[in-house]
């Protein structure tokens, strides 16, 4: 089952990148467009859920869903930064704060604590 779900994963982000061509060839990024585009292809996993045969608890699913959200505004922001400034300085300053944020959701969400070795290796980069 992972397996078909790894594969379909897949094939909606060949769209999506197919998608990211036929936007990207066009003279101006309009970062509500490509943001709608990117999101609306992933709604697609949201349509095939009902069709899974686990059972997933309501918190979780609300969980989900403003994860989602927060996903689609980060999209929305990211392509506002690409259509305003150079991609080699938002890119790079994205993938550097990426690792700040998912240390910081470690810590609140109580998972994955950061051992003392960690914490002085990330002190060192």
């Amino acid at each position: 089952m992972i397996i078909l779900l790894t594969i379909f994963q897949y094939l909606i982000q060949a769209v999506v990148d197919l998608m990211d061509k036929f936007l990207l060839t066009s003279r101006k990024i309009e970062p509500v467009n490509y943001t709608f585009y990117t999101v609306v292809t992933g709604l697609v996993l949201l349509v095939i859920w009902p069709f899974n045969y686990f059972r997933i608890a309501n918190e979780y699913i609300w969980l989900n869903l403003l994860s989602g959200g927060v996903f689609s505004l980060a999209m929305y922001v990211f392509f506002r930064a690409l259509a305003q400034g150079d991609a080699s300085r938002v890119i790079p300053y994205i993938f550097g704060v990426v690792p700040v944020f998912d240390i910081l959701i470690s810590v609140i969400t109580g998972r994955n604590p950061l051992m003392i070795n960690e914490v002085s290796a990330i002190c060192l980069l």
